[in-house]
């Protein structure tokens, strides 16, 4: 923890985000939400990702802080912005369930397809749940047993089993095209993967 706080204390945010997660956790230090929330608001301040993403989070629960809706919204989109998988999630939650702005399918739609191409398991269930709804204006039960297919492979039994129920919803046709549109998927999530991959190790070696 001392080295944390020293790089904290010097300015890193990312120090300053893993601070707050051992001050929530008590982690090697004793347990302290007013101690992480002050070092997580210094990290949200220098627009790091996770922490906007986990303070979006605690405003939207109303957890250690004031719910606002709104504001959580603006920090998952600051956090969606650069790509972060928590803050891309987070935002198409919002927007599907109109909770801190008006309800809109289509950018809910937009948000978790970000994530769930690069393998977001919350994000491709999402999209699974959306395109099989007639009221969301995005039926496609083609695509919706596709990303159910793909969320499959985590190998998650409660997933395992809708999916057998879903395949079983479906005429052959369907469920011919929604394999290989899952193929396709799958290959798609293998190239993010593999290119966040590559990211992370360029900064590690910068």
């Amino acid at each position: 923890a001392r080295w944390y706080e020293r790089a904290a204390d010097a300015g890193s945010a990312r120090a300053q985000y893993d601070l707050a997660l051992l001050y929530t956790r008590g982690t090697g230090v004793f347990r302290s939400q007013a101690i992480a929330r002050r070092w997580l608001e210094k990290a949200v301040a220098q627009d790091f990702p996770p922490a906007l993403a986990l303070y979006a989070d605690m405003l939207r629960r109303g957890r250690g802080v004031a719910a606002d809706p709104v504001e959580a919204l603006r920090l998952s989109e600051r956090a969606a912005e650069a790509g972060n998988l928590e803050g891309l999630h987070s935002a198409g939650l919002a927007y599907a369930q109109g909770v801190g702005a008006e309800q809109s399918a289509a950018r809910a739609v937009e948000y978790f397809e970000r994530a769930a191409r690069r393998g977001f398991l919350a994000s491709q269930l999402a999209l699974y749940q959306l395109y099989r709804d007639e009221d969301a204006g995005f039926l496609d039960v083609v695509r919706a047993t596709a990303w159910l297919m793909v969320a499959a492979d985590g190998g998650a039994e409660a997933v395992a089993k809708e999916l057998t129920a879903a395949r079983g919803r479906i005429a052959d046709g369907q469920r011919r095209a929604a394999e290989a549109l899952a193929a396709e998927l799958r290959a798609g999530v293998a190239v993010e993967r593999e290119r966040a991959k590559r990211e992370r190790a360029e900064r590690l070696g910068g």
